[in-house]
């Protein structure tokens, strides 16, 4: 093909092209073609580049603000029994991640009464979340009821496993027991979690209530469950704990 048939193709293209699609200073027109205009081809490459900058940005940011989803699996220590609603920890995890503008949706999946046995039916509803992380604060309710240790830590187990399949993290939290129930018993019960934590190489967080337990001021009347101020001081010091995994890029 002749030069004169290549300017004749792109005269007849440019004639069905929106106007200056094709012109002569179009960064599509043919470069042999092309005139040589310094000053506009600079102005060209400029908005070309602030256009690729502008995109870049945008992009970045809505990756960032892209939200992630931990999901909150225990009792009714983790529901907020007998607190009225927003009151129970995760939600005021919730509260915390918003004003820090940390991109994390909380689920509160805490319910009233469940033990270990029970939260391993509940992991197919729970997996249909799609959490990237679950913080698992189950087995209280198993140590009232003279649970024996070692179910409770094969079932701990068996949960931690059926996430790690789905690729889910685990945080683990720790359960303590009162001293009524034996110390033997007690620290047997306290073993399970750092056992379970150890072998499973899981973030473990090791008692879900310190510096709340056995306080009256903190708890209900039942002396089991935080009171409101109870609550806040157990989302402070599991959200300072979670705050690095959550956005580890700032720590």
């Amino acid at each position: 093909m002749t030069k004169s048939d290549v300017t004749k193709s792109v005269s007849q293209i440019n004639l069905l092209a929106p106007s200056g699609l094709l012109g002569e200073t179009s960064p599509w027109f043919p470069l042999r073609l092309r005139r040589k205009h310094p000053f506009q081809n600079a102005g060209a490459n400029k908005l070309i580049w602030l256009t690729l900058f502008v995109i870049l940005i945008f992009t970045s940011a809505r990756g960032y603000s892209q939200e992630h989803k931990i999901v909150f699996l225990g009792d009714s220590l983790t529901a907020g029994l007998g607190l009225p609603e927003g009151s129970s920890f995760p939600s005021l995890i919730q509260e915390r991640l918003r004003a820090d503008g940390i991109g994390w949706t909380v689920v509160n999946a805490g319910v009233s009464g469940d033990t270990t046995s029970g939260a391993l039916r509940r992991i197919p509803w729970i997996l249909k979340s799609r959490p990237e992380i679950v913080f698992l604060a189950l087995g209280a309710n198993d140590g009232l009821r003279g649970t024996d240790p070692s179910l409770i830590k094969m079932n701990l187990e068996k949960i931690v496993s059926k996430f790690k399949e789905a690729k889910v993290r685990v945080v683990l939290a720790g359960m303590k027991m009162p001293v009524n129930y034996g110390p033997s018993y007690s620290r047997a019960f306290g073993r399970v979690y750092s056992d379970v934590a150890l072998k499973e190489h899981l973030d473990f967080y090791p008692f879900l209530l310190e510096g709340v337990a056995m306080n009256e001021k903190l708890n209900l009347s039942d002396g089991i469950h935080p009171n409101e101020e109870g609550q806040k001081i157990v989302a402070e010091k599991v959200y300072g704990f979670l705050k690095p995994i959550l956005w580890p890029k700032k720590y």
